[in-house]
């Protein structure tokens, strides 16, 4: 009987390292990839100066009428992410009118938002008197509206460190005090 040699060359042996580690590497590289989360967008829809239509522009206050001087849209914020779950500190809403802020509303408390999730919710920010002394009716006004947050993202059972994150998006109303053009606005992250 004839004995056969098992042994192999030591570049045959260097080639199958080099192809276990290259598998390997390439595994980590596709899981950190998709591990790597998104920022949750927001988007700003049915936007309202009630005031500047000629309906609904008073309210009675107290026997009194005021003008109703409120600003008022629908926010939507959606969460992109497979997996991960995005935890927000408060949210902080601001809109502009000519570099010069016109009203803050106030504090959407934070959440907890699961992945692939969307939630709206109603705002609405009173504006100040010097706003409504720039504006008068009939015209078209462009407002800039600003968001500010912070998030974690909650990755299997990891949570991230906090994550400061900006947003803003420039609003053009009409006549009619209904956003002019597109219906839906997505808020634009400004970098850090």
């Amino acid at each position: 009987m004839i004995r056969r040699s098992t042994s192999k060359t030591p570049i045959a042996i260097y080639c199958w390292c080099f192809q276990v580690v290259l598998v390997l590497v390439l595994a980590s590289v596709a899981a950190w990839v998709s591990l790597i989360p998104k920022s949750p967008s927001f988007a700003i829809s049915d936007f309202r100066i009630p005031a500047s239509n000629g309906t609904n522009s008073s309210v009675s206050h107290r026997g009194e009428v005021v003008t109703n001087t409120s600003l008022s849209f629908n926010l939507t914020i959606s969460n992109p992410n497979k997996g991960t779950g995005i935890q927000y500190s408060d949210i902080h809403i601001t809109l502009y009118y000519k570099g010069a802020r016109i009203g803050t509303r106030p504090v959407i408390p934070g959440f907890y938002q699961s992945h692939k999730k969307s939630v709206s919710c109603s705002v609405l920010v009173n504006a100040g008197r010097q706003f409504w002394r720039g504006v008068g009716n009939g015209n078209i006004v462009v407002l800039r509206a600003g968001l500010e947050t912070g998030v974690r993202y909650r990755i299997l059972r990891w949570k991230t460190e906090k994550h400061r994150m900006d947003f803003e998006a420039f609003v053009i109303i009409d006549r009619q005090g209904r956003i002019d053009g597109e219906k839906t606005i997505n808020l634009h992250r400004i970098p850090s």
